[in-house]
């Protein structure tokens, strides 16, 4: 499919089914990520070192059933899913080991980590503006890196799920899965400062700096390794 009718058909939410990761079942709550979920192997730092390159898909976008704003344009989508993967891509490159001992590869081989992402539940509140409001060409929110559309300009992200799964590319095999929480609404379960359209760009962007930092992890000795959760904290 093109891409903008791929997303538009995703984002339509429920028809695509609901379960994007492999076991959601299998992911636990962590002290450490607060409210996320995480799942990976016992052994996956014995695992990892195999791995040198890393091939990103394309995200997935589920709009939420009960969204207040469900009037998205197919380049919204476009602009919001690749903003969200290039933000991992560019983490990838930014964590404080050795800067990325891997190579970013588009076809899978036995080597080959494959990153699925998806934006889940995503709550969208149109906003009150006047009659003459208007946003300057070029003024952007932090986080959103340049893209322009108007979904950024005419509406606020309120709420969504941020998941990702990390898999052997050849046999399938997940190595790491997480659900990520952003945002509120009414219940106001989550922290209200963190949604926003910046939100997916700056939390794909330290997931990629996380899974840099665990692939030179298993590749160093145990007294030269990072914490990575702790180096590179993925709320806020």
């Amino acid at each position: 499919l093109p891409l903008g009718l791929a997303l538009a058909l995703a984002f339509a939410g429920p028809a695509l089914g609901d379960d994007f990761l492999t076991n959601p079942g299998a992911l636990k709550p962590d002290p450490r990520f607060a409210n996320d979920l995480v799942y990976h192997p016992d052994d996956i730092l014995s695992r990892l070192p195999k791995y040198d390159s890393i091939m990103v898909d394309e995200p997935v976008i589920f709009l939420a059933e009960n969204s207040d704003y469900k009037g998205f344009k197919a380049s919204d989508l476009a602009a919001v899913s690749d903003m969200f993967r290039k933000s991992f891509m560019d983490g990838l490159q930014k964590q404080p080991v050795s800067f990325g001992n891997f190579k970013l590869v588009e076809e899978p081989g036995p080597n080959v980590l494959y990153v699925r992402l998806a934006l889940k539940d995503v709550y969208i509140r149109k906003n009150k503006r006047g009659l003459f409001a208007y946003t300057p060409v070029g003024a952007v929110m932090k986080g959103v890196h340049d893209i322009a559309s108007d979904a950024i300009d005419t509406t606020t992200l309120v709420e969504l799920k941020i998941e990702t799964e990390m898999q052997d590319s050849t046999n399938g095999d997940v190595m790491f899965a997480a659900i990520l929480y952003r945002g509120h609404r009414e219940q106001k379960l989550q922290d209200e400062d963190a949604a926003g359209w910046e939100a997916p760009g700056t939390v794909a962007t330290k997931l990629g700096r996380r899974l840099a930092c665990r692939l030179d992890n298993a590749r160093l000795p145990a007294g030269k390794q990072l914490d990575c959760v702790k180096e590179i904290p993925v709320k806020g």
